[in-house]
């Protein structure tokens, strides 16, 4: 990289890494409130499982286990609830995108600056090699 587009990169990254982090906090909000929204559903659904009675007029599910398999098989018949579980698992997976993207941002700022003190480091070297030189040739000049 060229001084000019490590000093133009440092520059840009931190714009872009608040930009990630808000769309981070952005997904993030979203997918948390929409998961609030498909824990209501699966409370709704339970609380249907609890109130279904058998001929008797017993509770239908009498254990965990039985509940927890009727549970199953509601979320899987709910068109409402597959619908919530969907857009739920595409906010997940765009918040985990938003966070690669985050990640990146930053593993490229800290690259870079890496690569400026590198740059700084290799040009103080040649700095002081030409200031030796100089100053050998100028002493040479004096003895003459």
């Amino acid at each position: 990289m060229e001084p000019k587009e490590i000093i133009d990169k440092l520059n840009s990254l931190p714009g872009e890494i608040k930009t990630a982090k808000e769309k981070v906090d952005s997904v993030q909000k979203a997918f948390n409130e929409h998961e609030k929204m498909v824990e209501q559903k699966e409370a709704e659904l339970m609380a249907e499982i609890f109130m279904e009675k058998n001929g008797d007029n017993k509770p239908k599910h009498t254990n965990d286990a039985m509940r927890t398999n009727a549970l199953i098989t509601k979320k899987a018949d709910n068109p409402g609830y597959k619908d919530l579980a969907a857009i739920s698992r595409k906010l997940e997976s765009d918040l985990m995108g938003a966070k690669n993207n985050l990640d990146l941002s930053i593993n490229t700022f800290s690259a870079v600056k890496h690569i400026s003190e590198l740059t700084a480091s290799q040009l103080r070297a040649q700095d002081t090699i030409c200031t030796h030189v100089d100053d050998r040739k100028t002493k040479k000049g004096q003895k003459k």
